[in-house]
Formats: structure tokens, C-alpha cells, sequence
């Protein structure tokens, strides 16, 4: 089961390395304007691995599941977005969804790579499928870490780390995914 998981991330790796340098190769040469865009409306969505330790419902242990991420923000400049976002991290025992607002912080190396920090409130619910009821976690603090490499001028992909903790509840996802700029 581990082999097929790590072929699948790298033929994933090895599609997404060789579609960016194709990209990469024919946007030589343009003025940065026209390669990157960094004012406006963006949608953003990853797959990855989950991982949630809930101490609030009994009997469960820190579980490890695919999870996914959506977002949608608006980017101020080069440096600054405000996002709002939905996870969903599927478990077998619990299942855990998490509305998110977050200020990003994007620091560009290069003209089509840049490294980001997020930082912000995640409300967190859960209807715990063994026993049948609904716990509404509340807000947690919600911080993130990733890297952005933009393809095209409007298409980037991405690589993060995001989730939310507190005493009760550790909850975190690796992804990758892609970023549409309008």
C-alpha cells in the first residue's frame, strides 16, 4: 500500500515537474507583467494527506486519512491576500470539516516562485459518526506554510502545510495543489 502511494506522488511530481518546465521555457524573455499576476481574484484547491488527534471523543488515537482544501481570496499586491476556505479531513471514525479566514503572507523569490505563510481562525465541527452526535469544536487558530510555483500567467501550483490546534483538538494537512489568478 505505501509503494503505490509513493508512485503516485511520483509520477505526480514527475507530470507537474515536466508540464512547469515546458511552461517555464516558452515565458522567457516576456516583462514580468506578463507573466505573473499579482492583484485580484483567486481560487485554490489541494489534495493531500490528513492527520487529526481529537481528545475530545473517547477511544480515538491520531488518525491519518486523505483530506482536501478549497479556497478563495483576493490578492492585494506581491506580498499580501486575504483568503477564506473549507477542509474537509476524512476519517474513518470522525469526520472533521473546518471553515477558514486567513491574512497570507507571500514572499516572492524570483518572478514565479514564491514561499507563503497564512495566518488566521478556523471553525471546526464534527459529527462523530460512532456515537452519532454533533460537537461544534468552535474557533481555533489556523496557521500555514507553503510554496507557489506560477506555471502560466494566471495558473499556479502549490505545496502547503495548513491546520488548526488546541488542547482538544490537532488537526493538519499536506496537499498540493493549483491556484487559478482571474
Amino acid at each position: 500500500m505505501k509503494i503505490k502511494k509513493i508512485l503516485a506522488m511520483a509520477a505526480m511530481a514527475t507530470l507537474v515537474g515536466g508540464y512547469s518546465t515546458v511552461a517555464f521555457a516558452g515565458r522567457l524573455g516576456q516583462p514580468l507583467e506578463e507573466r505573473i499576476i499579482s492583484k485580484g481574484i483567486y481560487l485554490n484547491g489541494n489534495i493531500g494527506m490528513s492527520r487529526a488527534k481529537l481528545d475530545f471523543v473517547v477511544g480515538t488515537a491520531a488518525e491519518y486519512s486523505a483530506g482536501f482544501n478549497g479556497n478563495v481570496g483576493y490578492q492585494f499586491n506581491s506580498y499580501l491576500a486575504l483568503e477564506a476556505g473549507f477542509t474537509e479531513y476524512m476519517f474513518k471514525e470522525v469526520d472533521v470539516a473546518a471553515a477558514d479566514v486567513a491574512i497570507k503572507l507571500m514572499f516572492p523569490f524570483r518572478d514565479d516562485f514564491r514561499l507563503f505563510a497564512k495566518a488566521g481562525g478556523s471553525y471546526l465541527f464534527s459529527p462523530v459518526k460512532k456515537i452519532g452526535s454533533q460537537y461544534d469544536i468552535g474557533w481555533l487558530p489556523y496557521l500555514g506554510i507553503g510554496m507557489g510555483y506560477s506555471v502560466t500567467k494566471h495558473v499556479e501550483v502549490t505545496i502547503q502545510a495548513v491546520g488548526a490546534t488546541i488542547l482538544l483538538a490537532d488537526l493538519g494537512l499536506l496537499s498540493a495543489g493549483v491556484t487559478y489568478h482571474f
